[in-house]
């Protein structure tokens, strides 16, 4: 059982801890209190017990939540009332701790105060303190060893906790050494804090922690109106040659009646085919638990290309405005190649180290991406560039390919009985 003790009145974040568990146990239905009505800012307010419900077709696991109007009995810190964490009701300990701190770190962001003892009897955690002890066990460390980083309640003094000094270690470059899944669910833990911690105003403790705001095209997902995002990264900016530009284009699609306005020397706008084209400069490196995710589903990544995407300083957004329901599938066609050339063109420019997919959330290196313009010239679009796919199977005669991204290229799984599969373009037509 964990303990949390508080120095004020906190509402109950029912929305909040309904999308954590979402994110990081999502093979459960949760539902967060009686008070859940699945809304998006949902928030409740603390009753006597609360119970938090998580279900799979097969199984379902609680979690019981216990309100003190009191002071908790045992050795604690000043406080006004303190809340039981029980332990969920799971034999599995993954799920059970993993349920545990996330409730905890999410209960304890509205008081500056709350102060966490994961085990009884142990050291008191500050709510800092158990956002990195959150992160620190998705990266595969112990609740056992997680607790022995809290502090006596000798170290607090008054009616609020004492400044104390971060306990709990944050691991070397944060994502260092980690599986592939460690590494996403990592990321996407961080993300959630990083968003949490905005929406309760406390953005600034989310930079103290290296939690940059997530950026607009964050997790944009495959869509049926529209082509992805495209974001070039890069350790200066790229300077683009606006009449090269143009000459590409003309060459490429001589009948698009292209046009360039809002020039400047990374940035600039592209109208044409009933489609507008921007790229934008953002002087920040994207954050390090969006690189993390991208890196987990990315195909072919060295360790040195991952070395070399982490140096990168600052992104240029490449986005295509147009309808791609309502426009003509040789205006969508054009349309990305336009787009590609671009990409193509800004990636020759010295800086440029990579490229991030915000439909599908990958990434890749910049010599890939150079790699892939030259077929521009034989009317095609590079599929890779533009598409993910994933073998979910190689066994001969039993290949199974996951495909998604760039519409009207619909999104599917399919099976062909070959054995080996060779494709790297996508035909125009």
């Amino acid at each position: 059982m964990a303990i949390i003790v508080f120095t004020r009145p906190v509402p109950f974040p029912i929305a909040s801890l309904r999308q954590l568990l979402a994110a990081q146990l999502p093979l459960y239905k949760w539902t967060v209190g009686e008070d859940d009505d699945g809304g998006a800012e949902t928030m409740g307010q603390w009753a006597d017990a609360q119970l938090i419900c998580g279900r799979t077709d097969a199984s379902i696991v609680f979690c019981e939540l216990f309100a003190r109007a009191q002071p908790f009995a045992g050795d604690a810190p000043v406080h006004r009332w303190h809340l039981e964490l029980k332990r969920p009701t799971t034999d599995n300990d993954v799920i059970a701790h993993r349920i545990l701190l996330l409730v905890a770190a999410t209960v304890m962001l509205a008081d500056d105060g709350a102060l966490c003892q994961l085990l009884p009897g142990g050291g008191w955690l500050s709510s800092d303190d158990m956002i990195r002890a959150t992160r620190a066990l998705l990266a595969g460390e112990s609740l056992e060893k997680l607790a022995q980083f809290g502090r006596p309640a000798s170290a607090f003094a008054g009616s609020a906790p004492a400044p104390v000094a971060a306990s709990v270690p944050r691991p070397a470059g944060r994502y260092a050494g980690l599986a592939p899944e460690q590494a996403m669910s990592l990321g996407q833990m961080d993300e959630s804090f990083a968003r949490i911690l905005r929406e309760k105003g406390m953005g600034d403790i989310a930079d103290s922690m290296g939690l940059a705001a997530p950026p607009a095209f964050a997790h944009e997902r495959p869509r049926a109106d529209r082509l992805p995002t495209m974001v070039l990264l890069a350790t200066q900016p790229l300077i683009l040659d606006w009449a090269l530009v143009q000459e590409g284009i003309g060459a490429i699609d001589p009948r698009g009646d292209w046009t360039l306005s809002e020039t400047g020397l990374s940035h600039g706008v592209l109208a044409g085919r009933g489609a507008t084209i921007r790229i934008d400069t953002h002087h920040a490196p994207l954050p390090a638990y969006l690189m993390a995710q991208a890196q987990a589903r990315s195909h072919g990544l060295t360790e040195e290309d991952k070395r070399l995407l982490a140096t990168h300083r600052l992104h240029h957004s490449v986005s295509v405005d147009l309808d791609t329901r309502a426009a003509d599938f040789v205006d969508v066609r054009q349309s990305a190649k336009v787009a590609t050339l671009l990409m193509g063109l800004a990636a020759k420019r010295q800086g440029c180290i990579g490229l991030f997919n915000a439909g599908v959330g990958t990434v890749m290196p910049v010599a890939r991406l150079q790699q892939q313009v030259g077929i521009l010239g034989s009317d095609e679009v590079p599929i890779t560039l533009w598409t993910w796919c994933a073998f979910e199977s190689i066994q001969p005669d039993a290949i199974s390919i996951s495909t998604g991204a760039c519409c009207p290229s619909p999104a599917m799984k399919w099976n062909c009985g070959m054995r080996r599969v060779r494709s790297n373009r996508w035909r125009s037509g």
